[in-house]
């Protein structure tokens, strides 16, 4: 497979991150979060979570498809990544 774009940002410690790779017949989409979240007593935990999706377009890519819908935005792939 062929990666063929990746997005990332860190905010608060958090590291969000969607890669996007080439495959034989679609996309592999890798979603990742990781870094330090506060657990239940107020203590640092570090924390490393991963989705992985199989689609036959790029989600990344921002283009309007013969039906008029849009393809995920920048902005709506990092809110998916918030309801990891």
């Amino acid at each position: 497979m062929e990666d063929i774009k990746r997005i990332s940002e860190t905010e608060d410690g958090v590291t969000r991150e969607v890669s996007v790779r080439k495959a034989e017949n679609g996309y592999v989409t890798t979603i990742n979060k990781w870094g330090n979240r506060k657990d239940s007593e107020g203590n640092d935990e570090y924390f490393d979570e991963s989705k992985v999706y199989i689609s036959k377009e790029n989600p990344l890519d921002k283009k309007e498809a013969d039906d008029g819908i849009e393809s995920m935005s920048r902005e709506d792939m990092f809110e998916l990544l918030d309801n990891l």
